[in-house]
Formats: structure tokens, C-alpha cells, sequence
């Protein structure tokens, strides 16, 4: 296979964890939708009477449901983490097996401390997302009754569907942008540990960042596409100064790492790939003369 027939596995992978993702996004939303119609349920059933909603164990229903919301996207976040973290390692691994080299990679084991830190994190943030909602649907059915409003009425404010202004349309924004940001984090920390162990095998192994390569890609991050730099380097902005070790670096500022779909990709210097033709530029013109953008 020829050296842009490794491109196309590096692009490959990339799209694995793109078409993952998006899966991922649409079990979450069915999980609201879900939590959406139990909440709905619990409104119906007052027939807008706030005595009944306070005296008959509705509220409890409505704890209930968002407790349960709570641990269907725990649930469900923590498995997709695992599964990003298997991905952010293939990232690295698939254009070596291309090569014939990868096999050897298959003893080595990545330490997971960081994974099982970082899931912890995503759930703390699953469990203030829901932890904050109850109480907000909760005074919107309580005002609603009061002021004599019918289901309907009601039910719009906290969500007809995900989709019109409601509180249940900011609560899955809100848990969609955790789950990518999060799912991005891990698999960017993996594929920048597996570097990190497997490049005294791979001599001259490098990492590029690598954008989604459309319209909505950051300025700060348009700045980084096509920056080299070694496994355990770190990206640097030209115009703020910011060091990043990796796309969802936890260290770097939440504007640069806030639902990022960038990544790093292996290079190497002597691959013959006409990075341009693909929208990278790991070299500059300095003074005439290629120079490759390599920071320690």
C-alpha cells in the first residue's frame, strides 16, 4: 500500500470514532426523550391540580424519573467512554497495522488510571446536569398549576419535545455537549498515551493536530491544523501563547476544549502524503526554505 494509502487508514479510523459518536449522540437523546414523556406522564396524571401533584405522590414520580434519567446516562456515557478509549488507541495503531507493524503493539497494554479518572469526571457532570433539573421542572409545574394553566401550557414549558425552547431542550444540549466533549477527551487521551508507548518502536513517530476541516472549526484550532510536535509535546497557538498536549486537554482553557472534534494523528516525516492536497501544512516557508513545525 502506498504512503497516501495510509492516509486514507489514518482518515478511516477518524471516521470510526466521527460515526461512534454520532451513535452515542442518539441513544442520549432517546434517553431524554424517554425522561421527557415519564415527566409529561406525571403532569397528565395531576390533570393540572396542584393539590394532587403535591398530595399524591407525584412529585415523588417526577424524582424518580430524573433519577432514573441520571442513571441511563451514566450508564450509558461510561460505556461509550470505554469505547472511545479502544478507538483513540486504533487511531494510532491503524496505519502501523497497515504497515505490518502494529501487530508487535498488541502486548502492550495502555495503564487506564486516566480513563477511570475521567469517567468519574463526566459522571460528577451527568449528576449535576439532572441534580440541577429536577428542581427546575418542578417549580414550572408547581407555578403553572397555580396560575391555573391547562396540561398543554404546562407541558410546553417543560418540553412538548427536544427540540422547542422548554427546560428539557437546554437539559439535552446541555447533556449532548458533555457526552462529545467528554467522548473527544478520552479518545484524544488515549491516542496520546498509545504515542507516547509505542514511539521507541517507531522511530520518528510524531503527532499532527487535525481539525474537522469545515466552517465551524475555532480560529485557535484553524491555527493549530497541521502543527507537528513529538508524542509527548505539546500544540502552541501563535496568537495566545496557549500549550495544549492534546485536542480536550483538561489543562487548557474550556474555550479550547468545549465539544472539540479535533484530534492528533501519527506522522511521520518520511511518509510520502501530500498533506497540503489533504488540508494540512506541517511545513512552513521560512525564507525560502521548507521548515517543519516541530515544538519540544
Amino acid at each position: 500500500m502506498s504512503d497516501e494509502g495510509l492516509f486514507k487508514a489514518i482518515y478511516s479510523a477518524g471516521k470510526d470514532f466521527d460515526r461512534y459518536e454520532s451513535k452515542a449522540v442518539k441513544e442520549m437523546l432517546s434517553l431524554l426523550n424517554q425522561a421527557r414523556k415519564d415527566v409529561i406522564d406525571v403532569i397528565a396524571s395531576t390533570e393540572s391540580n396542584y393539590a394532587l401533584y403535591v398530595n399524591q405522590n407525584a412529585k415523588v414520580r417526577l424524582e424518580q424519573a430524573i433519577k432514573k434519567l441520571e442513571i441511563n446516562l451514566k450508564g450509558k456515557q461510561l460505556s461509550f467512554l470505554d469505547n472511545a478509549w479502544e478507538l483513540g488507541i486504533e487511531q494510532v495503531d491503524t496505519p502501523f497495522r497497515v504497515l505490518g507493524v502494529a501487530g508487535s503493539f498488541d502486548s502492550f497494554v495502555l495503564d487506564e488510571t486516566m480513563l477511570r479518572k475521567l469517567k468519574d469526571f463526566s459522571a460528577t457532570l451527568i449528576t449535576n446536569l439532572t441534580t440541577e433539573a429536577l428542581p427546575k421542572i418542578d417549580s414550572a409545574i408547581k407555578i403553572g398549576m397555580l396560575k391555573g394553566d391547562n396540561f398543554i401550557t404546562i407541558a410546553r414549558q417543560v418540553g412538548k419535545n427536544l427540540t422547542d425552547p422548554s427546560i428539557f431542550k437546554s437539559v439535552s444540549e446541555r447533556a449532548i455537549v458533555i457526552a462529545q466533549t467528554e467522548m473527544g477527551r478520552v479518545y484524544n487521551t488515549a491516542n496520546n498515551e498509545r504515542m507516547k508507548q509505542v514511539k521507541g518502536y517507531v522511530p520518528g513517530l510524531m503527532k499532527m493536530w487535525s481539525t474537522a476541516g469545515d466552517a465551524n472549526v475555532r480560529p485557535s484550532h484553524q491555527r493549530l491544523n497541521g502543527q507537528v510536535v513529538e508524542p509527548e509535546g505539546k500544540f502552541q497557538d501563535s496568537l495566545t501563547g496557549v500549550s495544549i498536549d492534546r485536542p480536550g486537554d483538561p489543562a487548557a482553557p474550556a474555550s479550547f476544549t468545549i465539544r472539540c472534534r479535533c484530534r492528533a494523528i501519527p506522522f511521520k516525516e518520511n511518509w510520502d502524503i501530500d498533506w497540503p492536497k489533504h488540508g494540512y501544512n506541517p511545513y512552513q516557508q521560512a525564507k525560502g526554505k521548507a521548515k517543519q513545525l516541530i515544538f519540544k
